[in-house]
């Protein structure tokens, strides 16, 4: 961009008292928060008007407890190695505690949003499940807890019992909603759910692809012999930190393996790891004890711009575009949040463009990014020659005391903007690279077809999920379609799937897993129905099951799996995980072989080769069960529990037959299955074949293709 024409018309300008001072305490959110009251509603900063959901830094010695209750404030927890706590603070009393010594920083809390038959065969997990040879029995997660934090369980789905529903398996159930804990099965099963009101049950899907076990129905999830901690969360991601925080409390009571899984994020932030959320949710990660999460949705949304600037002086710019319900839903308003390099600054005003006239309406002065300043801005065209106009907003700065980045926390509303103008972000610096993003289903970045004069378009880069996938002991987890029913290609990544790496250059996501059009447990009361949709009845009882996709279904998926490689070795660590998926990650035509990257990770995960390295079996004699001599369409596998071989069509096809053959060449049986839809499973009787090798062709009316198979 050469240079901005800057008309400045009715312009109202506040610097905060309270922000000036470059010592300031206080968060840019948090002084945006102040700056608003009394005047306008909370709307994304706090979901009361009394108090609010913070992280409080403070320096050791200090005797937080005490100090937070003696502002009215309730500490919720401490993690003293990080000198940090969640609390619950009158917003009335923000400032004052701001000034106490021994109090570093307060930050508030964000609001984070949520984001299996042929997934099973795709990565392998059915012959785990199943405890094909030659592993010595199933692994489902035996004596491992799955914990899931989330929003609308139903947490007396059938699909948490045990499999023979002999055994309810939710050990506990904390609603954060409420505030109230149920620690055993008759109140667990009495509570039904975490809110009355669910749109979609997204957290009874996650658990269900996680740890479902209901086998009335193909829709079984992975950890079926897993217990489970369950929490209902706010949504803030304070609360998420604090329900991941009681799951590993309690697996520390009952020593068991725990792996934790958080379908949710936030797209603002400083996606490097070192906000409050990422440290405390990386602390948890230790031997036996992991947090996995979603990637988050992000991969197709123009929700991050980058602003690279050269050596000498120059001024660049995007603008941003409201987008969606959610946008209108809380009054044609949005929020940025932008970060530049350590210890370099840069400049930034708030700009309102007409493109028609190729000038600019409206200005806020150009405020360095590393001054603690808060200031407030309002156009009313009423007295200018731009009619039609009217829009207000508040900006704050500072340099953040977690990385020594300089950021600016922008939030604004467009009452009334004509389709002709444009509001963005200008930002003048040099030699740095400033990153922004805004809020994923509010709001894009756009040029507007001006990249010509130097405007920035928005992107899907350096969108992984913030406050929980970026975490560096977090394993975070992107989707790729296992179903041709989704928004992808089968085998493709989703294109929906966020990608790394963090701003400090850390991989993300580590691994993918399938996560477009899977089927796991839905609840009852839900006001949303599905294309694919079913039920079962059991004792008289109708249970649902329904599709949904997202990286909040792949991420579950990977929770399932590394809870079976809990079962075989519950001291498992992360470093060993990496290792695992860097040796034994499905690699394809899709992948690539350059991995890892900061779109597939270290690949598909493969829960088979993963638990066979994991317990030092050898394949060396033993066919695999998803070998390289197959068709990318069909799996075939044993299940030496019934004698018979399960063939899956990935793919469909016409006319099919089934010829099974041994090793000297005769036809040992024969049968016709007729055409085949995607994604049939269908099974052949072996109780006449004796242990050795033997070769399954299928015949389609176009094609042959030949599997060697193991009977044990």
């Amino acid at each position: 961009m050469k240079r901005f024409y800057l008309l400045t018309v009715a312009l109202a300008i506040v610097t905060s008292a309270l922000c000036i001072n470059p010592s300031s305490k206080l968060s840019p959110r948090a002084r945006t928060l102040l700056m608003k009251r009394p005047h306008s509603a909370v709307s994304l900063m706090s979901k009361s008007d009394e108090t609010v959901s913070t992280f409080i830094s403070f320096a050791p010695g200090t005797d937080i407890s005490t100090l937070v209750t003696s502002y009215g404030g309730t500490v919720r927890n401490v993690y003293p190695s990080l000198g940090l706590a969640t609390a619950t603070l009158p917003i009335d009393a923000l400032n004052a505690i701001a000034t106490v010594v021994g109090i570093t920083r307060i930050e508030l809390s964000s609001p984070l949003s949520c984001r299996m038959n042929n997934a099973r065969v795709k990565s392998n997990t059915h012959v785990v499940i199943d405890g094909c040879p030659p592993l010595p029995h199933p692994y489902r997660g035996k004596g491992v807890l799955v914990g899931v934090v989330d929003q609308e369980f139903q947490v007396n789905h059938i699909a948490f019992w045990s499999s023979d529903r002999s055994r309810y398996r939710v050990k506990r159930f904390l609603n954060q909603n409420t505030g109230r804990l149920y620690a055993d099965s008759a109140s667990i099963i009495a509570a039904k759910s975490d809110i009355r009101s669910m749109e979609s049950g997204h957290a009874t899907h996650v658990t269900g692809i996680a740890a479902g076990a209901d086998r009335s129905l193909d829709y079984y999830g992975i950890a079926g012999d897993a217990d489970l901690v369950l929490v209902g969360t706010t949504g803030e991601d304070a609360d998420l930190t604090d329900g991941a925080t009681y799951i590993m409390n309690y697996a520390d009571s009952v020593g068991r393996p725990c792996v934790v899984n958080i379908s949710m994020g936030g797209s603002l932030g400083s996606h490097d790891g070192t906000d409050a959320s990422s440290r405390i949710l990386s602390s948890l990660v230790k031997s036996g004890r992991f947090v996995v999460a979603a990637a988050s949705n992000s991969g197709d949304v123009k929700a991050h711009a980058a602003l690279t600037f050269p050596e000498n002086d120059s001024s660049l710019g995007t603008f941003i575009e409201l987008s969606g319900y959610y946008a209108f839903y809380y009054g044609n308003m949005t929020a940025v949040d932008v970060w530049g390099d350590v210890g370099k600054d840069y400049e930034i005003s708030f700009i309102i463009y007409d493109k028609s006239k190729s000038d600019t309406v409206f200005s806020t002065p150009w405020y360095s990014a590393s001054r603690d300043t808060t200031i407030t801005f309002e156009f009313d065209s009423t007295y200018s020659r731009w009619s039609g106009i009217d829009v207000d907003g508040t900006m704050a700065m500072g340099v953040s005391l977690d990385n020594n980045r300089p950021n600016v926390y922008l939030e604004y509303y467009e009452n009334d903007l004509p389709s002709n103008c444009y509001p963005g972000i200008c930002v003048r610096s040099r030699n740095c690279t400033v990153h922004m993003w805004t809020l994923e289903y509010m709001s894009e970045f756009s040029n507007h077809s001006l990249s010509h004069k130097g405007w920035v378009d928005g992107d899907g880069d350096y969108s992984i999920g913030t406050g929980v996938a970026t975490g560096k002991e977090v394993i975070s987890v992107g989707s790729y379609a296992s179903s041709s029913n989704g928004s992808s290609s089968v085998n493709h990544i989703s294109d929906f799937s966020s990608r790394g790496p963090l701003i400090d250059g850390t991989l993300k996501p580590e691994i993918t897993a399938p996560g477009e059009v899977i089927v796991s447990a839905i609840p009852d009361s839900r006001s949303l129905s599905y294309y694919q949709e079913y039920s079962t009845k059991i004792d008289g009882t109708k249970y649902y099951y329904g599709s949904m996709q997202g990286t909040s279904m792949s991420s579950p998926y990977a929770t399932g799996v590394i809870a079976t490689w809990l079962q075989a070795k519950p001291d498992l660590t992360r470093s060993e995980v990496l290792g695992i998926f860097a040796e034994t990650s499905l690699r394809d035509q899709y992948t690539g072989s350059n991995l890892p990257d900061n779109t597939w990770g270290y690949g598909k995960i493969d829960a088979w080769h993963g638990i066979l390295k994991i317990l030092n079996i050898s394949l060396e004699g033993v066919e695999n069960p998803q070998s390289d001599n197959l068709s990318d369409e069909v799996v075939v596998y044993t299940d030496p529990t019934s004698s018979m071989l399960n063939v899956a069509f990935l793919a469909g096809s016409d006319d099919v037959a089934a010829t099974v053959i041994d090793m000297g060449g005769r036809t040992l049986l024969t049968t016709t299955l007729g055409d085949i839809l995607p994604g049939t499973e269908t099974s052949i009787p072996l109780t006449s074949l004796t242990a050795g090798v033997y070769l399954l062709r299928l015949t389609t009316s176009s094609s042959t293709t030949t599997v060697k198979f193991v009977i044990k």
